[in-house]
């Protein structure tokens, strides 16, 4: 799924105004189409996109923007993102996801994390 959004978005980055960012929460409640078309009625006309991801964490969604912002999209202007204090599920940590997010600056950021927000 993860890879696919960042396909996807990379192919329409320059288009984009407002992102959302978030967990299968965010991926069920907004509707780009229709935030878009809602704002198009009262005289804004923006192009939204969901990067929702499920189970999406602290971690995951902070490379996830820093990724966004390598792309330099020209339009965005607004990231919603989805809060979250729990910086990764325990019965996820050996997914190939895992792995991908959890090298070396992704620990020292769950760490940092944890360390401001212990639960």
């Amino acid at each position: 799924v993860l890879t696919d959004k960042l396909h996807h978005f990379g192919q329409v980055a320059d288009q984009i105004d407002l992102l959302f960012v978030g967990s299968s929460n965010v991926y069920r409640s907004v509707d780009p189409v229709q935030i878009d078309q809602e704002l198009a009625r009262q005289g804004t006309t923006i192009q939204s996109f969901n990067f929702a991801v499920p189970n999406l964490n602290p971690l995951e969604a902070q490379r996830i923007i820093d990724h966004i912002t390598e792309l330099r999209p020209k339009r965005l202007r607004w990231v919603v993102i989805e809060p979250s204090l729990v910086p990764f599920a325990l019965d996820n940590w050996a997914t190939n996801r895992a792995r991908y997010f959890l090298d070396w600056p992704g620990l020292r950021f769950s760490f940092n994390y944890l360390l401001l927000f212990p639960y």
